[in-house]
């Protein structure tokens, strides 16, 4: 019996599986979309990829989207509202279903913490599974978009790096805060409430700012808050990050929130990496969908 393939947990990331997802990405970024849908037309296409989103996403959806397709394959949007899941079926049979009508691969967003882990051990499934985001638990995509982004521009081995925000519901975060030590960075949180850690944690934004060469900022995650969070969005007040020290880098994994989390003359500054996570997402995404197709695996 063998179980679906993918990648649920930045867990399942060391440091040589990066380093080969990096050159990978790294040559598919340089090739550029246009002539990788040429090579796909003669190569072997990545399959029909389902996109089971149950939250909202702009950069996540449409990355995975523009990267099946720039490697040939055709992306299927899976609309929830209008499929049998409304009618009582289990997520899992649909996945079997998907299987059955012989699907290359499925990428979920879920609102379910643990819910692309479980799914990835069921068995004698013919496909692969990639987590775009399991409620508040992690997104492992957009840490290695976040990760190659770094390694091209300032490096990542040595750089202290803070994690400024809602520490405690990012599942951004979570990804971050498993991978990213195991690679060198020293890396310590702002949190907005008592998120509890064995990373160093700062009490003002000006002991960040002062210890740090990236400060990355994450967004209130309300969606995520049970009613005994709302006091969160008050701690925003003392760290909205209004400005940048000399060779200091800013990042956030989007969206941001102008005002709150950081100054809306910080989105587009010339230290900031937003966008250029974006891009390396997008092609991180490739890589990952690639070498998935072709029979990798993780973990």
């Amino acid at each position: 019996m063998v179980d679906l393939r993918g990648l649920v947990s930045s867990k399942d990331l060391n440091k040589d599986k990066l380093d080969f997802l990096f050159s990978l990405t790294s040559h598919l970024k340089n090739t550029g979309k246009s002539k990788l849908l040429q090579d796909s037309l003669i190569e072997q296409s990545v399959g029909t990829v389902a996109l089971i989103f149950q939250e909202p996403s702009t950069r996540t959806k449409t990355s995975f989207n523009e990267a099946i397709f720039a490697l040939g394959g055709r992306a299927i949007d899976f609309n929830i509202k209008n499929s049998s899941l409304t009618k009582g079926e289990s997520i899992e049979e649909t996945v079997l279903n998907l299987n059955s009508l012989e699907l290359d691969g499925i990428v979920l967003r879920s609102s379910e913490e643990f819910l692309p882990s479980q799914l990835k051990a069921l068995n004698d499934v013919d496909m692969w599974i990639i987590n775009a985001g399991d409620g508040k638990g992690e997104h492992p995509t957009q840490v290695i978009g976040d990760t190659f982004c770094l390694m091209d521009s300032i490096g990542l081995s040595g750089k202290k790096i803070t994690i400024i925000g809602d520490v405690e519901h990012s599942r951004v975060a979570h990804s971050l805060i498993n991978l990213w030590p195991s690679l060198g960075v020293d890396l310590s949180l702002l949190p907005t409430s008592s998120f509890k850690s064995d990373l160093n944690s700062f009490d003002t934004l000006q002991e960040a700012q002062d210890y740090s060469d990236v400060l990355y900022v994450l967004r209130p995650q309300s969606e995520r808050w049970s009613s005994t969070d709302t006091e969160i969005l008050k701690s925003y007040s003392d760290i909205t990050v209004n400005s940048l020290n000399e060779n200091q880098y800013l990042m956030a994994p989007g969206p941001v929130m102008l005002g709150v989390d950081i100054s809306s003359d910080l989105l587009k500054h010339e230290r900031s990496l937003i966008f250029n996570q974006v891009n390396w997402g997008l092609y991180g995404r490739a890589a990952v969908i690639k070498y998935l197709s072709e029979g990798g695996n993780f973990g």
